[in-house]
């Protein structure tokens, strides 16, 4: 164990919540540390109980996964909740993805929703997107793709693909049809990077668009240059 490790763990001893989740963590993704979740756990924990909300988020997580500890997604929904009413976007998102499906609590949309809500309202992606797609299918909340393409609109303008894709189809096929908003929002999501699948769909939308020429100009070489490109990934 390096100086440095040596003297966060006494500083994890003396009672540092902070010192506390980040010795936990040297024995969750440290290569300097053997890995040993066990360890982890016990640290997180400790900083949880210090009142450290990404130590709450972090036990919570490894109590929901289980892997090489014992599953506890009761437990987990607990730690998720006390940091989600703290404030932490992370823990209303997880905690909202567990009573959407399930997860060893009571299923319950609409607990979902607000948790989804809450996380989105402080800026989260993840959760901006969720609630986008509860408004288009009125699942926990009024159907509304005012609000759907609201929510998609700050999720996408934030990087994630998948809610600049969707926005781009409930732009295309809503009421208020734009077609150029729809084309702009499908180019930014083919550009991304980190979801191939998105990726792979804006592309073979925008190749679609090219051959038929009714949202942009036909042009069948660019077309078939945008297939092959989602074909190749």
């Amino acid at each position: 164990m390096t100086s440095s490790i040596e003297q966060l763990r006494r500083a994890a001893e003396d009672g540092s919540g902070d010192a506390q989740y980040n010795y936990a963590a040297t024995h969750y993704n440290d290569s300097e540390v053997v890995l040993d979740l066990g360890e982890a756990a016990r640290w997180f924990r400790r900083a949880a109980e210090n009142g450290h909300l990404r130590g709450a988020c972090m036990l919570a997580e490894l109590l929901r996964r289980g892997n090489d500890l014992p599953k506890d997604t009761v437990e987990a929904a607990r730690w998720y909740r006390l940091a989600a009413e703290q404030g932490d976007t992370s823990a209303a998102l997880n905690l909202g993805l567990m009573c959407m499906f399930g997860e060893r609590v009571e299923k319950d949309v609409d607990e979902a929703t607000r948790w989804f809500r809450g996380a989105a309202e402080l800026g989260d992606k993840a959760a901006q997107n969720n609630l986008a797609i509860m408004h288009t299918t009125g699942t926990g909340c009024p159907q509304d793709d005012t609000e759907a393409a609201r929510w998609f609109r700050c999720a996408a303008g934030q990087g994630h693909p998948e809610a600049a894709f969707s926005l781009g189809e409930l732009l295309l096929g809503g009421a208020a049809e734009d077609f150029g908003e729809a084309a702009s929002w499908f180019r930014i999501a083919a550009e991304q990077d980190d979801d191939a699948e998105t990726r792979v769909r804006a592309l073979f939308v925008l190749a679609q668009m090219h051959h038929v020429g009714k949202v942009l100009p036909q042009d069948q070489s660019k077309a078939l240059r945008l297939a092959g490109l989602a074909a190749d990934e």
